[in-house]
C-alpha cells in the first residue's frame, strides 16, 4: 500500500486493521492521508473521544517507526515487552518505568553521560529472567549492551515542587505497576507467574521526585 505523510511518499505494508493500530485516514483537498497517531512530548491536541498526536514535520519517520513498534509490539508472543528504559554496567540492569512524562529517557541519558551501558529508552523485552536491550529511537549510544540479568527496578514519578520519596515496594505491589506497562498485556497474561519468578531477589523501588538528582541518588547506584 502507497500512501503519503506530511508530503512525503513512503510505503507501508501491515497485517493490522488500521482501525485497531495508530494510524488513521483523514481527507484533505488533495485527497486521503494518514495521520499517525503516537506519543510525542513536543505538542498535542485532544479531539472529542481520543487524544490525538502530531509529530513534528522533519521527524514524521521517526514517529512512524513509533507507531508501527507500538502496532506490532501488540502481538508479540515472545517475553514481556515493558514500557521502560533501561541502562547497565554489566552487573545487572536497571530498569526506568514510567508513564510517558516521567523521566525514562532522561534518566537513561544521564546514566549514560556516568559511564553506564545502553539497553533502551523506552521498551525493554523481559524474558527467561534476563533484560534483552530494544532499538533506540531519540538516542545515540555507542556503548551498550544486548543482554544482561535484572538488577533494579525504579519506577519514576515526577511531581513538581514535591518532597522526594523513595519506597521499597514488595513483589505483590510491583506486579500490578508493572503489568500497566506492558505493550503486549493481552498475549502474555496467561504466564505473569514467570514476571513474579523474575521479582525474585530484584530491587524495586518506587521514587517521586522534582529534582531529577533525586532519581539518580536512589536509582544509580
Amino acid at each position: 500500500m502507497r500512501i503519503e505523510y506530511l508530503g512525503r511518499r513512503i510505503g507501508l505494508c501491515s497485517p493490522f486493521p488500521l482501525q485497531e493500530s495508530p494510524f488513521s485516514w483523514i481527507s484533505t483537498r488533495e485527497g486521503p492521508r494518514l495521520r499517525v497517531f503516537v506519543k510525542s512530548y513536543h505538542s498535542y491536541r485532544v479531539f472529542p473521544g481520543r487524544r490525538v498526536i502530531y509529530s513534528p514535520p522533519e521527524k514524521w519517520y521517526t514517529y512512524a517507526a513509533y507507531g508501527l513498534r507500538y502496532m506490532l509490539a501488540r502481538d508479540y508472543g515472545g517475553g514481556f515487552l515493558l514500557h521502560a528504559g533501561a541502562v547497565s554496567r554489566g552487573d545487572g540492569a536497571i530498569l526506568f518505568v514510567g508513564r510517558p512524562g516521567s523521566g525514562k529517557t532522561r534518566a537513561v541519558r544521564r546514566a549514560l553521560e556516568r559511564g553506564f551501558r545502553y539497553m533502551g529508552e523506552d521498551m525493554v523485552e523481559l524474558r527467561d529472567g534476563r533484560v534483552f536491550m530494544h532499538i533506540p529511537f531519540t538516542l545515540k549510544p555507542s556503548n551498550y549492551l544486548r543482554e544482561d540479568s535484572l538488577k533494579r527496578i525504579c519506577f519514576v514519578r515526577y511531581s513538581p515542587g514535591a518532597y522526594p520519596v523513595v519506597i521499597r515496594l514488595s513483589r505483590g505491589k510491583a506486579i500490578p505497576l508493572i503489568l500497566e506497562q506492558i505493550f503486549n498485556l493481552k498475549r502474555v497474561f496467561d504466564r505473569v507467574g514467570e514476571l513474579e519468578g523474575m521479582l525474585e531477589g530484584v530491587d524495586v523501588l518506587l521514587t517521586m521526585y522534582s529534582d531529577f538528582s533525586e532519581v539518580e541518588e536512589s536509582c544509580l547506584y
